[in-house]
């Protein structure tokens, strides 16, 4: 079965886009990642990051642990700790929202 990933996040104007960009580069590598430019509720700038991808088992090897076996998985990863290198799954609001469909957990090491 064929596993997709969607990934969005939002990054505000408190943040810094290039930050964050590097670092969503650096974990999930080159996806067509689309940036739409978006206006807060007073005028101040919001960026809405998403992409899609079809080839997510490098990504499996790091998430199945917190998948389980389900077919269909949303996980949340806290933003913050992915600037700065980790990988965390968070249940807060400032997070990088993961929708993965297909995903085959079953018989993977977890940790």
């Amino acid at each position: 079965m064929r596993c997709f990933i969607e990934l969005s996040l939002l990054v505000h104007a408190t943040e810094d886009l290039d930050k964050v960009f590097k670092s969503l580069r650096r974990f999930f590598g080159d996806l067509p990642y689309i940036i739409q430019p978006l206006q807060g509720h007073y005028g101040n700038p919001i960026y809405l990051i998403t992409a899609y991808s079809e080839n997510c088992e490098g990504l499996l090897a790091i998430l199945c642990p917190h998948i389980g076996n389900s077919a269909e998985a949303y996980i949340r990863l806290d933003k913050s700790k992915l600037v700065q290198g980790e990988v965390a799954v968070s249940r807060g609001d400032d997070v990088v929202r993961l929708r993965i469909r297909g995903a085959d957990c079953a018989g993977r090491v977890k940790n």
